[in-house]
């Protein structure tokens, strides 16, 4: 082979084997849309159990790299109203959640939720909605972090200042 084919093919290997991935990995995000209620939901901070309507809407995306790693990324986005049980009070809330998977030699796995909610009727405070979690585990299969939400719901509310 001449040596302006080996060049070529050379450097069309290189080329495929530092784009390949990016350009393998820009697959088109997928959206999935659905709804859930909970009923009697009891928030301390607000002083009384809520029933809670939440709309979501989730893109998301999943490839495998060249090298056989898998990732799997997500964005949510939800409306929620609360409204009290005794009280009949509603707030309106909005919230972003993210998260990813990366499973390779290792493995990572983590996503955060935050959700604002305002009174929109009665006299109740606003309140946020926070959680996070995270597991990391390397590749000699060693679990390096571990950060799990709360079980209890009152451990992830906080009311924020006084009633309207």
């Amino acid at each position: 082979m001449n040596l302006h084919k080996q060049l070529a093919i050379l450097t069309a290997a290189m080329f495929a084997t530092l784009i390949g991935p990016l350009v393998f990995a820009k697959t088109p995000f997928q959206t999935v849309e659905f709804s859930f209620s909970d009923e009697g939901i009891y928030i301390g901070c607000l002083g009384e159990s809520v029933d809670v309507h939440t709309s979501v809407t989730v893109r998301y995306r999943e490839f495998e790299t060249p090298s056989g790693n898998y990732h799997y990324v997500d964005d949510w986005r939800f409306d929620s109203e609360w409204v009290g049980v005794l009280t009949g009070w509603t707030w309106l809330s909005k919230g972003h959640s993210t998260g990813v998977i990366n499973d390779g030699s290792a493995y990572v796995e983590q996503w955060t939720g935050h959700e604002m909610a305002f009174p929109v009727t009665g006299d109740g405070p606003k309140f946020r909605y926070n959680q996070l979690f995270k597991l990391t585990v390397n590749a000699k299969g060693e679990l390096k972090v571990l950060k799990l939400p709360p079980e209890d719901i009152n451990d992830l509310i906080r009311c924020l200042g006084p009633g309207n």
